[in-house]
């Protein structure tokens, strides 16, 4: 089997979101032996790909036009075309699967606080494409899949949850080095895009409003800039003390900051899944604190603290107030590579059953 990857709007740039979830669906595939090849297909800079098994091809684009997918359907054979992020603006012949990652509906969900050309380049392509028969969509967890199949109920035999996992590559990372200028588990993390559903700016209130304990802590954010002008434009009048802004980090980096933090902290409004908390759970960062949004409770973390996102007090008194010591046993998680394997066969074996009924009728 071949597949093509649509990865338009994925670089070498950065290293969370979406592109950490390609890396994933590569290492799936890795371990998937009938599947020999890969296209990956991009506008800008390739991305950074690392395969055990499969041989990778970049094909580079100009742009996502009805050109230039016909350019490269022309040219290239496969048998899945499997869309990242942004459908392609000429989908392959009726009998090619196509796969398409919505990592959450928050674009539906919260579509006044997306990005204009959000609702442009995905919204529109999605909705055109969602009720071909061969079009299937991938989530992240159930969460997710069960407020998907609110939108588009039609996508209930073509909707599949594939869960994520901790990457082989950064498990394989030998790091044990304090990040500079960042004592010792007298830190905060916080990882994410600077985009509203984040809600960042709560996160940064409420530490302003930590007790005497943490009076000595920082807080770092790492995330690079989106469109939350309501938390830039509070950064430049108030000016808040210690707090550190990372807008890129390396893998490595963002390890030890993981290792070295005293809790890791997400008010997210709406998430798909969570792969930080996981990463910083296996990394040893195992205080955990959390809006109360159904996903984080579906992934069942140990020993988190939950608290309403929209109230800086609720915030304050779950992580600002005082010391948490969280029992230090072994974490128990069941997203592993393996799980996501099983996953992502049996969501296989359910597309080329569709395929075969589409082919008798």
């Amino acid at each position: 089997m071949v597949v093509l990857f649509e990865a338009l709007h994925i670089s070498s740039s950065y290293i969370t979101g979406i592109e950490r979830h390609l890396q994933l669906q590569i290492e799936i595939l890795d371990s998937i032996n009938y599947i020999k090849k890969a296209y990956i297909v991009y506008i800008t800079n390739p991305p950074i790909i690392n395969s055990e098994n499969i041989e990778i091809e970049f094909i580079e684009i100009g742009s996502n036009c009805k050109e230039d997918w016909e350019s490269v359907y022309s040219s290239y054979s496969f048998d899945i075309l499997y869309s990242t992020f942004v459908p392609p603006a000429l989908l392959p012949s009726k009998h090619i699967p196509v796969l398409y990652v919505l990592h959450d509906p928050g674009r539906y969900l919260f579509p006044d606080l997306m990005e204009n050309n959000t609702i442009a380049s995905h919204v529109t392509l999605f909705e055109m494409y969602s009720k071909l028969s061969n079009f299937f969509v991938i989530t992240v967890s159930f969460a997710s899949q069960r407020d998907i199949l609110k939108l588009f109920p039609y996508l209930k035999n073509r909707l599949f949850v594939v869960y994520n996992f901790v990457s082989r590559d950064m498990i394989s990372k030998d790091t044990n080095c304090p990040i500079k200028d960042l004592e010792n588990k007298k830190y905060f993390l916080s990882i994410g895009r600077y985009i509203p559903t984040k809600n960042t700016l709560s996160i940064i209130k409420a530490f302003e409003k930590r007790k005497e304990v943490f009076d000595d802590f920082k807080l770092v954010i790492v995330g690079r800039k989106g469109w939350y002008t309501d938390l830039e434009e509070y950064l430049v009048v108030n000016k808040p003390s210690n707090i550190i802004l990372k807008s890129f980090v390396s893998e490595s980096e963002l390890i030890n900051l993981y290792k070295y933090a005293y809790g890791y902290i997400s008010a997210s409004l709406y998430e798909g899944f969570g792969m930080t908390l996981i990463e910083a759970l296996n990394f040893g960062c195992h205080r955990l604190f959390l809006s109360d949004i159904d996903v984080y409770k579906e992934l069942d973390l140990p020993y988190a603290k939950y608290f309403h996102s929209l109230s800086i007090e609720e915030i304050v008194d779950c992580v600002f107030s005082n010391h948490y010591y969280p029992p230090l046993n072994e974490n128990n998680l069941n997203f592993t590579k393996q799980t996501a394997l099983n996953q992502f066969k049996n969501m296989l074996k359910q597309i080329h059953k569709n395929e075969n009924n589409q082919s008798k009728s």
